[in-house]
């Protein structure tokens, strides 16, 4: 390897490690924040399952059970 290509190669090296400083923090912010996102999504589309189920129980109860299953839209995130 040519001097030049050896002191590129470390000055390409140490600009790697300086941005990776400052990088790698904000990819684990980042890879935090989308855990927890997927998280409360989750808690949250379980909360709108049993809101669901409640609905059709009380279309169940109020038609004396002569209305089929009501499907309601899907909503699409």
């Amino acid at each position: 390897m040519s001097p030049s290509a050896a002191a590129e190669a470390k000055a390409r090296a140490k600009g790697d490690s300086l941005v990776e400083d400052k990088v790698g923090p904000v990819k684990q912010r980042v890879a935090a924040l989308q855990a927890e996102v997927t998280e409360r999504v989750a808690g949250q589309e379980k909360g709108l399952d049993e809101v669901d189920r409640q609905l059709q129980e009380e279309l169940k109860r109020l038609s004396g059970g002569i209305i089929p299953d009501i499907k309601l839209p899907e909503i699409k995130l």
